[in-house]
C-alpha cells in the first residue's frame, strides 16, 4: 500500500546494536518511511528500531537477493534507498 510518503529506506540487520543508533539518527530526519528487515537479531536492534519509530520485519535469512527484494516489496515508496 502507497501513502504519502516520499522516500522509503530499508536496512538489513542483524544484531546490529552497535552501529544501529548512530545510522537511525542521521537518517530518521530526512527519510518518510524506515524499515529495518531482521534476521533474527539476539541483541537490542528491536529496542533501538523502535526508538527511533522504524518499522521492523523479522524475515529468516534465505539469501541476500531474497532479503532486499523483500524489503523493497515492503516500503511504503517505491522511491527506496538501502544500506
Amino acid at each position: 500500500m502507497l501513502d504519502n510518503t516520499r522516500l522509503s529506506c530499508y536496512i538489513l540487520t542483524h544484531d546490529s546494536e552497535r552501529y544501529l543508533d548512530q545510522v537511525l539518527s542521521a537518517l530518521a530526519p530526512v527519510v518518510d518511511d524506515l524499515l529495518l528487515v531482521d534476521s533474527g537479531s539476539t541483541d537490542r536492534t528491536r529496542q533501538i528500531a523502535r526508538e527511533f519509530g522504524a518499522r521492523f520485519l523479522y524475515r529468516p535469512l534465505d539469501g541476500f537477493s531474497s532479503q532486499r527484494r523483500r524489503s523493497l516489496s515492503t516500503t511504503l515508496r517505491r522511491l527506496s534507498v538501502s544500506n
